[in-house]
């Protein structure tokens, strides 16, 4: 089991923080999803840490999530009693093929460093993975969705055979 007290990526992460003046409707502060999850708020900032979660934080340094985030943290809890550690669900997001989730060119597809990434999620270190180059990942079709086939066996479908292939 993973060291739970500091981030395990080896690469320096990217601040998975997206800033705003106010939160949405409907979002929640971070305690209070900790309360309504029973996760420590230190648990969730450690998820941000470890590149599983993007936070959205306000000008006062309040983290802020929407309930589509809250249902994410609840799947990685889930993971993580199922007996991953951090890096093994960064793996499992690795292995979901981006084109799979949003229309690739055959040009962006075939300079695509995600074809050999295994180990991160694209959105862990954009500058050398992503080719859209976005400035946040938090509304990036490949982030948003990413979360929805965590459960390899049910979209085994959509998984390379191979690695090369990606």
């Amino acid at each position: 089991m993973s060291d739970m007290s500091k981030p395990s990526f080896d690469a320096p992460l990217i601040p998975l923080v997206v800033a705003f003046e106010k939160p949405q409707e409907g979002m929640s502060k971070i305690g209070d999803v900790a309360r309504r999850l029973g996760a420590a708020v230190q648990t969730i900032r450690l998820y941000e840490a470890e590149g599983l979660l993007i936070s959205f934080k306000s000008s006062g340094g309040t983290r802020w999530y929407s309930e589509e985030d809250v249902l994410w943290i609840t799947q990685i809890k889930r993971l993580i009693s199922e007996g991953l550690n951090f890096a093994g669900i960064r793996h499992l997001l690795a292995q979901i093929p981006c084109w799979a989730l949003r229309p690739c060119r055959p040009d962006d597809h075939a300079r695509c460093n995600m074809r050999f990434e295994t180990r991160v999620p694209c959105w862990i270190a954009p500058e050398k993975l992503c080719v859209e180059k976005l400035k946040e990942c938090y509304h990036c079709t490949t982030y948003r969705r990413a979360r929805d086939f965590v459960d390899l066996k049910v979209h085994a479908d959509i998984i390379p055979k191979e690695t090369g292939d990606r």
